[in-house]
């Protein structure tokens, strides 16, 4: 089970996406705009007014989230049909079972979401501060809080957790990106936070990717048949890892 709430600036950066989920999709429109029209869109999306394209990845290796971007997208519906609009959550392509591929999933939800990819099977539960047209939950309750996502399931076969990551990619480049020096500045100083962090953030497909083990606020492993249930809170426990997380000592402090 991972735990995963956000809240500064640098926090984001680092703990961005879906951990372990497969891939989403999220719209931003402001009130008042329009959807553009368009045919299905191909592997690389084209300038889109207003139009926020995010896609976070899990993968066993870099190619392999890499490789996520070649997935065809469609063009979401019309925003006057989304549930949580301004917002729209999706599975990615990649997320083909259950049914979900493609499908607007729901945000603060009294049920986790089931889903299977190549490599992973299991649920997770999206919480979003405020977020419109979803019930309100005591989560962030007196908490600076503002999103979660926790994630629980299974690995199909076993992967070194230096090769597991998690992060964000986008579909066209970023805009209104202040000055290369600072960029680089910023990026020196997230990746002595994160040294694993692989980026390229000012590419024509930016893309953020750290260990999901160092990148989790809260990381817990159990035996099959024992998890505790994903929609309550997630407590650190990670002696089944072996090796130093073998001492029931161990904090996501230390882990990190």
């Amino acid at each position: 089970v991972t735990g995963l709430p956000y809240g500064s600036f640098g926090g984001k950066i680092l703990c961005t996406g879906l951990l372990l989920f497969g891939a989403y999709y999220v719209g931003l429109l402001p009130p008042g705009s329009q959807a553009p029209a368009g045919p299905a869109l191909g592997p690389r999306m084209p300038p889109v007014n207003h139009l926020l394209s995010r896609t976070a990845s899990l993968a066993s290796d870099t190619n392999l989230s890499l490789s996520f971007r070649a997935q065809r997208y469609t063009r979401p519906s019309d925003p006057a049909t989304w549930a949580h609009r301004p917002l729209l959550l999706r599975a990615h392509p990649t997320i083909s079972h259950g049914g979900l591929q493609g499908k607007a999933l729901q945000v603060n939800s009294a049920t986790p979401i089931h889903f299977e990819t190549a490599i992973f099977k299991g649920c997770m539960q999206v919480r979003i501060k405020d977020c419109p047209g979803a019930p309100q939950t005591d989560y962030f309750q007196g908490k600076a809080r503002t999103i979660q996502m926790a994630v629980q399931g299974q690995f199909k076969k076993e992967l070194p957790m230096d090769t597991v990551f998690t992060g964000e990619e986008q579909h066209q480049p970023l805009a209104n990106l202040p000055p290369k020096w600072v960029v680089s500045t910023a990026l020196g100083v997230v990746r002595k936070l994160s040294p694993g962090m692989r980026e390229d953030v000012q590419g024509d497909r930016p893309y953020v990717l750290s260990f999901l083990a160092a990148t989790a606020q809260a990381l817990r492993c159990d035996a099959s048949g024992e998890a505790p249930d994903v929609m309550q809170p997630v407590m650190e426990r990670t002696v089944l890892l072996g090796d130093h997380f073998r001492s029931a000592a161990v904090t996501s402090r230390d882990r990190k």
